[in-house]
Formats: structure tokens, sequence, C-alpha cells
């Protein structure tokens, strides 16, 4: 089980991100309360329920009602917060194409076709979807965390 953590960084130290160091108008929202400092990270609960940071981005300006727990990217309201989580979330449960995995609660067999992306500037995003195969040959779009490569097909 995944989740995606939204927090508030300290405001006195910004992990190397200054408020002087951005843009006029982010700034200005800070320091009136319209938006906050924060980090976006991956969190994965492991078997004795404890909750381990898989990744995170930090130094994003959100609206105080974006910090909190969601239980999958799709939750979150604010746009340009479900944008980054959801790069977040693809990336780190990239998946190789053609590895051999199981699916969903039945852990149902599948090939990976590919881990989804989207042109983003000079780059790509993730969009948190993986393209699989399912047994019976049909295609099939599957969010990342129900997607499961088998150790010796990795």
């Amino acid at each position: 089980m995944y989740r995606i953590v939204v927090a508030e960084q300290n405001p006195a130290t910004f992990h190397g991100c200054r408020l002087e160091d951005l843009d006029d108008k982010d700034a200005a929202a800070i320091r009136e309360g319209r938006m906050v400092m924060a980090a976006i990270g991956l969190e994965k609960r492991r078997d004795d329920g404890v909750w381990v940071r898989r990744a995170e981005k930090i130094n994003f300006t959100v609206p105080p009602d974006v910090v909190g727990e969601y239980p999958h990217f799709e939750e979150i309201a604010d746009e340009e917060t479900r944008f980054w989580a959801s790069d977040m979330w693809g990336a780190t449960l990239e998946a190789p194409a053609g590895a051999r995995a199981v699916w969903g609660r039945l852990m149902s067999p599948c090939t990976v076709v590919e881990t989804e992306t989207e042109p983003y500037e000079l780059s790509v995003k993730h969009t948190g979807y993986i393209l699989i195969r399912d047994m019976h040959g049909e295609r099939r779009r599957v969010s990342a965390e129900l997607l499961s490569v088998k150790p010796d097909a990795a």
C-alpha cells in the first residue's frame, strides 16, 4: 500500500530554497498565507504498519488546504500538486517493458507494455499509470501501485 504525503516545510530552511529565491508571485502568496512551501513524498507501508518514504520532491508552493495524506495522487484537489505527485508515483513505481508481473487484488498475471509518460517541456512526465497486456491479451491501463513485477523477471 502506498500514499502521497504533502507536508509543509519549515519556512526558515526550505531545504536550500529561501523565500527570496522564489519568483515574486509565489513569495507574496507565501507571505500572505495563500500558499505554503511544501514537500511531496511517496510512502509505502511495511508489513509491520510503519510508513517508509520511497521518494520526495521539495520546494513546491501549494495551497495550505492541500497539506495532508492521500491514498492516491488522483485525490489531490490542486492540479499542480497532483501533476507532480503523479510524476513521482509513476517514476518511483516504474516497471520495465516486457517484464512479467501480476496486477490487482487478485494478482492476475500480465506483461508490462510500458510505463505511461507524456511530453513535458523538454522531457517526459510520468502519468502514474502502467500499460499492461493481461493474460487474455487485452491491453489495460492500471495505476502503478497495483502492479507487482515478478522478481525473476525484473
